[in-house]
């Protein structure tokens, strides 16, 4: 029953990620010689490293293309033998890489209705921005002081941002960018369509938290 709750989520791919990544130098350069104190070994795993990665980000920009007009995409699950859940498919899904995770989103959106809910999204974009060591106050502030870099990168999104260097998760703390600008122009209509990252907490006693 919860494999198939799942697997009724629907997703689309998020069109503003697909233009800017297209436009921008996403594959990783392979470097033709080897470092200066790096053994043979280790300069050719690298660079199979950095060539399967490579393939990888390819095949996920070219499965979004293919499905970039479609308004509903499903996953098919599966659970293993201990009950862990995962997707079959394979690059684009929403357990693949972080360019895979980045590239999809709800087909539904939520407007962001109370202060909790703008709270929440702006934690899990300073989250994703590599400042998850700050308390969660502190990552509401770091986004506050930010929001004209952030809006500066939404409009011209490059590899060399500072902001996309530092972020844990640069795919998809774009995409969360993008989301938290475009609630920023349109606070009353703006719907998000991005999932808030949490790790699962022990204990049953925790308070429930409602985002919407």
């Amino acid at each position: 029953k919860a494999v198939n709750k799942i697997q009724q989520t629907g997703y689309r791919i998020n069109r503003k990620m697909f233009d800017s990544v297209s436009l921008m130098d996403y594959l990783e350069k392979v470097p033709k010689l080897k470092p200066k104190g790096s053994s043979k070994a280790r300069h050719t795993r690298n660079v199979n490293s950095i060539k399967s990665k490579n393939r990888d980000v390819s095949m996920i920009m070219s499965l979004a293309a293919e499905y970039l007009s479609e308004e509903e995409l499903f996953f098919v699950m599966y659970a293993d033998f201990r009950g862990r859940d995962y997707y079959r498919q394979e690059y684009l899904s929403p357990q693949g890489r972080d360019l895979s995770k980045a590239m999809l989103e709800f087909d539904k959106g939520y407007k962001l209705t109370n202060a909790k809910a703008v709270k929440w999204m702006k934690i899990n974009l300073a989250n994703l921005g590599g400042q998850d060591g700050l308390t969660y106050a502190g990552r509401v502030k770091w986004v506050d002081k930010n929001t004209r870099a952030i809006r500066t990168l939404v409009n011209n999104p490059k590899m060399s941002s500072k902001l996309l260097k530092a972020a844990d998760k640069p795919w998809q703390f774009l995409a969360a960018c993008f989301d938290y600008v475009g609630w920023l122009d349109d606070k009353e209509n703006h719907k998000s369509h991005l999932p808030n990252g949490m790790d699962g907490v022990s204990g049953l006693n925790q308070p429930p938290i409602v985002l919407l």
